[in-house]
């Protein structure tokens, strides 16, 4: 009967051995020169040297908007291994800044008409709470308004500007002011008071201690 136990090892030697032999071939022809090439070599190779962003010129030309120098260094770190090249960069930072500003104007928008609402709202709520009063008030608040801006040039914008005018308790003090300017013109009507003349002495007929 044949030693199988002879005959296993015998086949893993040969294998063995063919697996050697075919990795000196293969190391053989690697190496091997050829007529026109010569003895091959294998050329180190070279590191790509960093690409270096420069988006001064993209953020000049881009009106109201402000690119740092600590926000342009996050750019770079967050793109450096895309491969991409400046020109490239700089697209995307045109694209970001362009929609960076339209987000801004959109939020700008939203706050501007929630206030115009708010100053349109103290108005109605102002006319509402006048009554049948609102035009004979708002006349004496016009009274007001005319005397007053010649001491302070531009009140007249400021209540504008703030949406003060709508405010019922600015109102009633315009008209307060407007009633007392009504029964007592001042002297000199129509002119404006002396340098440093005080109310009390410009508008000797009104009691100025009911105005406080």
């Amino acid at each position: 009967m044949e030693d199988v136990t002879n005959t296993s090892a015998n086949d893993n030697t040969q294998g063995t051995e063919v697996v050697e032999q075919q990795k000196e071939v293969q190391q053989e022809t690697q190496s091997a020169d050829t007529l026109l090439g010569g003895k091959a070599e294998t050329q180190p190779q070279e590191e790509a040297e960093p690409i270096a962003y420069d988006f001064k010129e993209t953020i000049s030309a881009m009106d109201d908007f402000e690119f740092s120098q600590e926000e342009s260094d996050k750019f770079v770190e967050v793109i450096k291994d895309m491969g991409l090249n400046n020109e490239q960069a700089n697209a995307i930072v045109k694209y970001g800044g362009e929609w960076g500003k339209g987000i801004a104007e959109a939020a700008m928008n939203a706050v501007i008409e929630q206030r115009n609402t708010e100053v349109q709202n103290w108005g109605e709520a102002a006319k509402k709470e006048l009554g049948t009063e609102f035009d004979s008030i708002i006349s004496l608040c016009g009274l007001a308004v005319e005397h007053v801006e010649k001491a302070v040039p531009g009140i007249r914008q400021a209540l504008n500007e703030t949406g003060a005018g709508n405010r019922i308790e600015v109102i009633r003090a315009f008209s307060m002011l407007g009633k007392f300017l009504e029964s007592d013109p001042g002297k000199g009507a129509g002119a404006p008071a002396a340098q440093g003349s005080s109310l009390e002495k410009f508008y000797d007929k009104t009691d100025f201690s009911k105005l406080k």
